[in-house]
């Protein structure tokens, strides 16, 4: 099988703190009879000094604390590629059609009912998104085919109406699903119409059905506090669909297991240092100096403070030091990726270090240098910052969770509202004098650029490949300006291997 060209990492501002990374995992492309496929992301922040974000200011649960992680199931593909001009809603929803040529299975039928509707709302979704990634010319097809897919949803959905009626949870599910779907429609609309697509068409199409159902209008609205419900309104819309496909994540820390392991280190050290200093043991002139001591109180309590607390604390000492020697291969958290039915779909390990500039590995530093917006030769002006997961999924529990799953997507959010603590102001009147001898005032940006490196490395079926992503987060004390990307690169031998 070969392998999709679209990129498997993206990264995007999400608002004025945060940036997205969105990373979709090929599972059923990268494993191709194997157990399991391993993926390993790293992601390189490049700080500037100035910024003072190192790790005396800035530590791991900060990090953690910033970050938000979502893992979910791809919307599966419920037609198959010579099916979708057709789009029967048969196939897509079999449920449904068979409820509503036998209104008597429907008591048996309602959860699959339920879970089919939220799938189908999230089917939609992506394909409405997929209209910007088509070529102009054949964009009115397939917004048609869209179209005619919802029409025909609400056809069926309006025809099975009054047999549900008793079941209102079903009823609100199709009208939540209805609902959601006009309104991301016309988000896309509004983009095909600024670049001159005639969309009027379904535009009163959409405005009669809200006004038909009973649907909020955000044109209606004039109070500020009704258009607040309205955006409160779609994101609930949006996450009773999508929730479907999210899956259960279970974090933990396997720390205590090792301090453990580094405290029995210490009390066998504590333990032989008592051997050593046991008078039994010891030969005759060692047995004579003991006794000689116990024969002396103030000898005695002033040895066994000593002894003790030497002991105590060469214990403890040798329990750090056991602990930051193992450290080195302790992750900071494994996280278990569980399914809707609670099983086990892959693991995860994460790890995040500051990183002295000579221990940056040589392809991302010359991916570092070679991006280099303002040089200083020789000059090292930011700080490095490496965050690295690993995640192992197994293709028979992916298969088993959900109906036609051949892949994840993880969405990782990062907060930089801590980077902001020290910044100075976003705006700065400076002084200069023009060609014509006068002081002139401009107001000047004061920006800070913080470099992303994400390397992206598959372990499966193919081999191991690796790919890049690189972006320019631009921020000030107000928050994110906007993000530069930076042209990707790919692994030339995995390249080759793949095309081969």
């Amino acid at each position: 099988m070969k392998r999709k060209s679209a990129k498997d990492v993206q990264i995007s501002q999400h608002d004025l703190s945060q940036i997205e990374l969105k990373t979709l995992y090929r599972v059923a492309e990268d494993i191709q009879g194997k157990d399991s496929v391993s993926y390993t992301q790293e992601v390189f922040f490049f700080i500037p000094r100035s910024m003072e974000i190192n790790k005396d200011t800035y530590t791991k649960e900060q990090f953690y604390l910033s970050m938000t992680n979502y893992i979910r199931l791809k919307t599966p593909k419920v037609l198959e590629d010579d099916e979708l001009g057709n789009q029967r809603i048969d196939l897509i929803m079999p449920q449904l059609t068979s409820a509503l040529a036998d209104a008597s299975v429907l008591d048996g039928m309602l959860e699959p009912l339920l879970l089919e509707t939220r799938v189908f709302g999230s089917y939609i979704n992506d394909r409405i998104k997929s209209l910007s990634r088509d070529k102009p010319d054949a964009i009115p097809k397939a917004l048609g085919e869209i179209h005619s897919l919802i029409e025909r949803y609400r056809a069926v959905m309006d025809e099975l109406h009054e047999k549900i009626s008793v079941h209102h949870h079903l009823v609100d599910s199709f009208k939540y699903v209805d609902e959601f779907v006009s309104h991301k429609l016309e988000e896309y609309l509004v983009g095909l119409t600024r670049h001159g697509i005639d969309c009027a068409f379904y535009m009163k199409k959409e405005h009669a059905r809200r006004k038909a159902m009973g649907y909020m209008e955000v044109l209606d609205v004039a109070d500020e506090s009704e258009r607040e419900d309205f955006m409160y309104r779609m994101g609930l819309f949006k996450k009773y669909i999508s929730e479907v496909l999210y899956l259960e994540v279970k974090r933990y820390k396997r720390e205590k297991f090792f301090t453990n392991i580094a405290a029995i280190f210490g009390a066998m050290s504590a333990a032989v240092v008592t051997a050593l200093l046991d008078p039994n043991a010891r030969t005759s002139m060692s047995a004579g100096f003991f006794a000689g001591l116990r024969d002396s109180l103030p000898l005695v309590i002033a040895f066994v403070a000593v002894f003790y607390a030497t002991k105590d604390r060469l214990k403890e000492e040798f329990k750090q030091r056991v602990f930051a020697w193992l450290k080195r291969w302790i992750p900071d958290y494994n996280f278990e990726i569980y399914s809707k039915k609670g099983e086990l779909i892959g693991a995860c390990t994460e790890v995040v270090a500051f990183v002295n500039s000579r221990k940056v590995p040589p392809d991302i530093r010359k991916l570092r240098l070679k991006g280099r917006h303002v040089s200083l030769r020789s000059v090292s002006l930011d700080q490095g910052l490496h965050y690295k997961r690993t995640i192992r999924v197994k293709h028979d529990a992916l298969k088993g969770a959900f109906k036609n799953a051949k892949h994840l997507k993880d969405i990782l959010r990062f907060n930089f509202s801590n980077f902001h603590l020290k910044l100075g102001d976003a705006e700065r009147p400076q002084s200069f004098i023009g060609h014509d001898s006068k002081i002139r005032e401009i107001v000047m940006p004061k920006v800070y650029h913080i470099r992303m490196i994400v390397r992206h490395q598959i372990s499966g079926a193919h081999g191991t490949r690796t790919t890049y992503e690189q972006v320019r987060v631009i921020l000030d004390k107000k928050g994110i300006k906007r993000i530069e990307e930076r042209p990707a690169e790919r692994d030339e031998k995995a390249s080759s291997a793949e095309a081969a």
